[in-house]
């Protein structure tokens, strides 16, 4: 399970049905809602950033560093300050990317973006990340607030290769003025 939705009874019977759950892991501090619920259901793993680990103070283990590091077959966490001094990614089986709120997809931009008015860390160490971020190899973005997309490989990293310096050429005040904003079609 990445990132943790609220525990519901309805939602904890259909994540049964797929099996439970072994893993729940946290992308950033603001993601961890019912975590620890999940995690005592299904005695999970509960997976944080050390510099987002007072938010989920009953996390088994605490990633540290600014390297990738493999946390089972096929999944790779990969730390992407900015969002949070925290944050995480979690890249899988070389095609996903669970960014929490990281990294999105702008459907009116049809383009990836990331969210000025929540970078609560560092808008230049969030540009690094995304530089960072730019050289896996992804076909599918799994944002945390929605608007997941199956971007393809190619796109992705043609799209990845200009955003960190898009977001340094314009700045973060100029990115939340830019027309189709994430958030302006609500």
């Amino acid at each position: 399970m990445v990132d943790s939705p609220r525990y519901l009874r309805g939602l904890a019977e259909r994540v049964d049905d797929l099996g439970g759950a072994g893993r729940v892991l946290l992308s950033h501090r603001d993601d961890v809602a019912d975590a620890d619920r999940w995690a005592e259901r299904y005695g999970a793993q509960v997976w944080i950033h050390a510099a987002d680990a007072d938010a989920a103070p009953y996390a088994t283990t605490i990633l540290e560093g600014d390297d990738a590091r493999a946390i089972a077959a096929g999944i790779v966490a990969v730390p992407a300050p900015g969002h949070t001094e925290g944050s995480v990614v979690f890249h899988v089986d070389d095609r996903l990317l669970f960014t929490g709120d990281t990294l999105h997809w702008n459907q009116r931009r049809d383009q990836l973006g990331v969210f000025p008015e929540q970078t609560f860390r560092s808008w230049d160490v969030l540009a690094d990340s995304i530089g960072r971020l730019s050289h896996l190899r992804v076909a599918r973005v799994f944002a945390g607030p929605g608007m997941w997309h199956n971007v393809g490989t190619e796109h992705y990293a043609e799209q990845m290769a200009r955003l960190g310096t898009d977001m340094r050429h314009i700045g973060q005040v100029g990115w939340s003025q830019r027309p189709h904003a994430a958030y302006d079609w609500y």
